[in-house]
């Protein structure tokens, strides 16, 4: 997998103001718990404060709807945008993002070898980074 460099971040158009790349579970933790992102349970757990938002959101995950996806994707109860509203929410991200420290992990996702499939996920928090490196 090639390594996602700050450069490759701005020509994405994100242009953080700090990028923390494959940090191991340690410094997540220990950066967590100095951030206030969460702090230490009896026993050593971290306990993440989500805030009003808890479990996860099922009904928030869209797909672009084009002519590369309207028939190659199950849509069923999928719920699809319009590019137009795409490229809304992504100049919002690169704008909220562009004062931002962010984590980046690269990983994969899959076991099996052969059909594992590998993964660059770009985090705002710590314990974000930290969740992902074990959910995959």
């Amino acid at each position: 997998m090639n390594h996602i460099s700050p450069k490759a971040l701005i020509t994405l158009g994100l242009n953080p103001k700090k990028t923390n790349l494959n940090w191991g579970n340690a410094a997540l933790y220990e950066t967590s718990i100095k951030t206030g992102e969460g702090e230490v349970a009896a026993g050593g757990p971290l306990v993440a404060k989500t805030g009003q938002h808890t479990g996860r959101s099922a009904l928030d995950k869209y797909m672009v709807r084009d002519e590369k996806t309207e028939n190659t994707v199950w849509w069923g109860s999928n719920a699809s945008m319009t590019p137009a509203h795409f490229d809304a929410l992504w100049q919002d991200f690169k704008t909220y993002g562009a004062s931002k420290e962010l984590f980046v992990q690269e990983l994969f996702g899959g076991a099996d070898l052969d059909h594992r499939l590998p993964v660059q996920i770009v985090t705002e928090f710590a314990w974000h980074s930290l969740f992902i490196r074990h959910l995959l």
